[in-house]
């Protein structure tokens, strides 16, 4: 997001813009920390000039605060929960860990994620947009989640609000088999009268 000037002031980074975008759309900016430290191996003051720097980033981005704060790693402590509190900062977890910083393959991280989901019947889930894969995988998650009839909540400054069930354009109601993946094979003619010949037809015996 940015750094800060020797008299505290924010100084706004290139990626600024996309989080401003992200905070007039509506979505939550959460406080993660300025340095994604480990906050188990640090001590309150630590986390206190951690948590009020990015706090200064985000005031600048969205022109207010941000009353959520995502533990490093989820590491975190009795104490720094205390020392949250004293912040005026909750901490919020997630209980769906896609994995997807170790997973290469998106059908992979869906499959895991939709799994959970269903194991679980509700979720926070745990993602990070820097890879592309994640990116891949969320449309196959989120057109899934909402033909099965999930609503997604929102954090409105002290509570999970819970949205209207969201109906895109083209979405239906797809049948729960079990099965993640689903195919169709077409059987037709590649030689029409009037018609050129399809060149990418295969020929089976």
């Amino acid at each position: 997001l940015g750094s800060l000037n020797p008299d505290g002031q924010a100084k706004l980074g290139r990626l600024a813009p996309t989080s401003r975008m992200l905070s007039e759309g509506g979505h939550m900016l959460g406080n993660h920390g300025f340095s994604h430290a480990n906050f188990l191996k640090q001590d309150d003051a630590v986390l206190r000039d951690e948590a009020g720097r990015t706090d200064t980033l985000l005031q600048a981005i969205g022109g207010t605060r941000s009353h959520l704060f995502r533990f490093p790693f989820g590491a975190r402590s009795q104490a720094s929960l205390t020392t949250l509190q004293g912040l005026k900062l909750r901490s919020m977890l997630w209980n769906v860990d896609s994995l997807d910083w170790a997973d290469p393959v998106p059908n992979s991280i869906a499959e895991r994620v939709l799994h959970s989901v269903e194991a679980e019947g509700r979720g926070i889930l745990l993602f990070h947009d820097i890879n592309e894969r994640t990116v891949k995988a969320l449309p196959t998650i989120l057109d899934r989640l909402i033909a099965e009839g999930y609503r997604f909540a929102a954090w409105d400054g002290s509570e999970f609000k819970v949205g209207e069930a969201i109906v895109t354009a083209g979405a239906r109601a797809i049948p729960t088999t079990g099965y993640r993946e689903r195919w169709a094979v077409v059987i037709g003619i590649d030689e029409y009268q009037k018609r050129p010949r399809l060149q990418y037809a295969a020929r089976h015996s």
